[in-house]
């Protein structure tokens, strides 16, 4: 599972830490081992598992294997089979899913020093028609290990 790392400084929140990365507090705590959500100190360093990469998804508190699989459209059987998961009733808050692609899509992992750009220009298409299909708002933001689709 890919992660960034985060500095707590004076005055952080884990909700605020959350909200600027896109996550939540639960998955947060419980990727670090956090029993006090209330309670951090300056200094500490944490591990943020991303949340925004397509392709994936990070399971929240409450959430169920039936309940992802109905929200994107698949099977029970398939995430289970593509996550590598034998007890389908067991997902654990913070795991990262894998979520099975279009027929015929393609998926782009970033490379060091790529650009939109320059994986536009290599697969034959524009850099708008790639933010588009990865829903990236900013497209001079992308950054090695990211998955992007490509068609």
């Amino acid at each position: 599972m890919e992660t960034a790392v985060y500095v707590v400084e004076k005055g952080d929140t884990l909700y605020n830490i959350a909200k600027h990365f896109g996550t939540t507090v639960e998955i947060i705590a419980a990727f670090n081992g956090i029993t006090d959500p209330d309670v951090i100190d300056a200094g500490r360093i944490l591990r943020i598992p991303y949340e925004n990469e397509d392709g994936y998804y990070t399971v929240r508190s409450g959430d169920t294997l039936y309940g992802i699989a109905k929200k994107y459209g698949t099977a029970v059987s398939i995430l289970a089979d593509l996550n590598m998961i034998e007890d389908p009733d067991y997902i654990r808050v913070g795991q990262k899913l894998r979520l099975p692609t279009q027929e015929g899509e393609r998926i782009y992992v970033v490379q060091k020093g790529d650009s939109l750009w320059r994986i536009a220009q290599k697969y034959g298409t524009t850099v708008a028609a790639l933010a588009n299909l990865n829903r990236l708002s900013n497209t001079d933001c992308i950054r090695e290990g990211m998955k992007l689709r490509i068609s």
